[in-house]
């Protein structure tokens, strides 16, 4: 959304008819912003969050990023979009302990998935960090 053509990236996606989804931290995403992305052809919108607290997110992301996201994926279920909204965590050493918790934030917003994955990072790298 920072980019100056944005919206205009946005149309072309319906234009040509591409199965085209946003992937977004949501900070940037206000009432406006988000009955704009719900009346898009934007199919899929992902809100990553690190953390289903403000603590372990914002200890990731820094102070206050979890209630902006929040406010964000909240905009988008009110205008519209719940059906394409997720959530998306990165599963890290940092917050790996956390993830029943994001099933919560989920059910709160009335976002009904959230997909989670590893960092994708090979276990040779995981295991010579983690003996160093």
């Amino acid at each position: 959304m920072l980019r100056r053509d944005f919206w205009d990236i946005v149309e072309r996606v319906g234009a040509h008819d591409l199965d085209a989804a946003l992937c977004t931290n949501a900070t940037l995403i206000r009432q406006d912003e988000a009955a704009r992305l719900a009346a898009s052809p934007v199919r899929w919108f992902s809100v990553s969050l690190d953390g289903p607290d403000a603590g372990t997110h914002d200890a990731l992301r820094g102070a206050g990023r979890f209630a902006h996201a929040l406010r964000g994926l909240e905009a988008l279920v009110a205008a519209g979009a719940a059906d394409r909204t997720k959530i998306r965590v990165t599963v890290t050493r940092d917050n790996a302990d956390t993830l029943a918790g994001f099933a919560d934030v989920a059910s709160r917003r009335w976002t009904g998935r959230v997909l989670v994955g590893d960092i994708g990072v090979p276990r040779a790298i995981l295991d010579r960090h983690a003996s160093a």
